[in-house]
């Protein structure tokens, strides 16, 4: 999925090679902080993308990330640049949330995680009718 976000994030390859694409809701679940520090740079270019009005190009995206099972309170959680919950994602709120934000438009719903995980996103894109991808693995 990250060479996906690269792509949106480049306003000259996403115009000529997702010239559709329009809006990108990012929920990223990990278990600890680390996991997500490994993603750093990227989650940060997508919270530095996220501050941007769509403008001209019509392209918005919007993140949210996730630690479920970190409970640290350390210095590097707590400094972090980028805001995260220490919870899980409500998946039926958020894909609720989507379905109303995006009614009347395509949808497609990119998963990639542990098996419980891409069933759990799948089904709900599948209920709101939305196209779904997914790719797993196992940790």
């Amino acid at each position: 999925m990250a060479p996906l976000l690269e792509m949106a994030l480049d306003s000259e390859r996403r115009t000529n090679l997702l010239p559709h694409l329009r809006r990108i809701w990012l929920v990223w679940t990990v278990q600890s902080y680390d996991q997500l520090m490994w993603f750093e740079a990227l989650l940060l270019r997508c919270f530095s993308a996220s501050m941007v009005t769509s403008g001209s190009s019509g392209f918005s995206m919007k993140v949210q990330l996730f630690v479920t099972r970190d409970n640290r309170q350390g210095r590097s959680m707590a400094s972090s640049s980028m805001p995260f919950k220490k919870e899980r994602p409500d998946m039926d709120r958020i894909f609720n949330t989507i379905a109303r934000d995006t009614r009347g438009t395509d949808v497609a719903t990119l998963v990639c995680g542990p098996v419980s995980l891409v069933s759990s996103a799948s089904s709900r894109s599948r209920l709101h009718g939305f196209d779904c991808h997914v790719e797993t693995f196992n940790l």
